[in-house]
């Protein structure tokens, strides 16, 4: 067992502190800005796909963990996060040859922005509640309808993973997962305004009566279960790699405001409270990046990344709202008056636990395979 990084490894990191800057707050969709086109100049829009960076599990959450240690915003990070781990890798794994090949080199270059829409305005990411109907038109195509909400680059997406269902059809044999250009007919995208991850882009999608060809399904037609849980095991592993990286950034920017504070008896950090307030969440942190990279390994092996990308969904979610919390109480009125963004990354942390399912959801998962070895 080898706790050191390789040397494909280090030279991300080093790209990833370089490159950080280049993950700008956007008021704006990031994926609309010139700041996305400059990320996918330095190669990070197609870093883990075939034609693109081609790097692999372990080497990507390094890369990510170094850009959000070096100061790339969060929002940014997970808009780029949904394009690789929820878009591309499900393109790459799933899509038929000559439709894989065209998405990929688009989607590498910068040229196109991928978004995963999975989440239904009522039924949430519940698989059997899926609203978004997929019909067969009688001409070798299909026709769908529904609606998707809470998507990530909603509105700046040249591509949308969509899950859908058949009518009359017995679950869970009636889901399909389709790759829909989001230039096509009887697509509508509307932005959402929330707290948190400033952007992101996210939205919603309506689809009203869009054409979908046989060549856009993912994988085989009704095989969509299992699809979903294969692709998603890429991006609950990898999408919270850059905010544990932000993290540990914004451990070390308290811990330097703290002790250059001071009171009667010195800096601040020489308080047994404070002190031992920062090594509790530095322990918390390097659990949470033990359980990423253990993950990441298992994604790459293929032993068990299905509990594994869900119990690291997990301990990063948690690890992030309780340390964000933490910061911004530690720094007491300064942090409610957002010194360093510490307010802003409570709000941060709070989205991106809701993501890629909630704790609930890993949990459930989790709790089914707790019997295999």
């Amino acid at each position: 067992m080898d706790f050191g990084y390789t040397q494909a490894q280090e030279a991300l990191i080093a790209r990833g502190k370089r490159d950080a800057m280049l993950f700008a707050a956007e008021g704006t969709a990031f994926g609309k800005s010139q700041a996305w086109q400059r990320v996918a100049q330095a190669g990070w829009a197609g870093l883990c796909v075939t034609g693109g960076g081609g790097h692999n599990a372990l080497e990507t959450v390094a890369g990510f963990e170094a850009l959000g240690r070096g100061g790339a915003a969060r929002g940014a990070l997970f808009a780029l996060g949904a394009h690789l781990f929820g878009a591309a890798k499900a393109i790459e794994n799933f899509a038929q040859p000559e439709v894989r090949d065209e998405w990929l080199t688009r989607m590498g270059d910068g040229a196109c922005v991928g978004a995963l829409a999975l989440t239904e305005p009522t039924g949430g990411s519940a698989l059997g509640c899926d609203g978004t109907v997929l019909t067969d038109d009688g001409s070798d195509g299909f026709t769908l309808t529904g609606t998707k909400t809470f998507v990530t680059n909603a509105t700046s997406a040249g591509v949308a993973i969509v899950l859908a269902r058949e009518a009359d059809v017995p679950a869970p044999m009636n889901l399909t997962v389709v790759a829909v250009p989001t230039d096509a007919k009887g697509i509508r995208a509307v932005p959402l305004d929330g707290y948190g991850l400033r952007g992101s882009d996210m939205g919603t999608l309506h689809f009203d009566g869009c054409r979908i060809g046989e060549g856009q399904i993912l994988g085989k037609r009704r095989a969509g279960l299992g699809v979903v849980l294969s692709m998603m095991q890429w991006e609950r592993t990898c999408i919270l790699a850059g905010a544990l990286g932000a993290l540990d950034r914004d451990i070390a920017q308290v811990r330097k405001a703290l002790s250059e504070r001071k009171d009667g008896r010195g800096s601040l950090l020489g308080h047994q409270a404070i002190a031992h307030g920062l090594v509790d969440l530095w322990q918390q942190v390097e659990t949470a990046r033990l359980v990423l990279y253990r993950a990441a390994w298992s994604l790459d092996q293929g032993k068990d990344a299905l509990r594994q990308s869900a119990l690291c969904k997990l301990t990063l979610s948690r690890t992030l709202v309780n340390g964000s919390v933490e910061l911004q109480r530690l720094m007491a009125g300064a942090g409610w008056a957002n010194a360093l963004g510490l307010a802003d990354g409570v709000q941060d942390a709070l989205a991106m636990a809701a993501a890629s399912g909630t704790d609930e959801i890993q949990r459930n998962l989790i709790a089914s395979r707790l019997g295999s070895p």
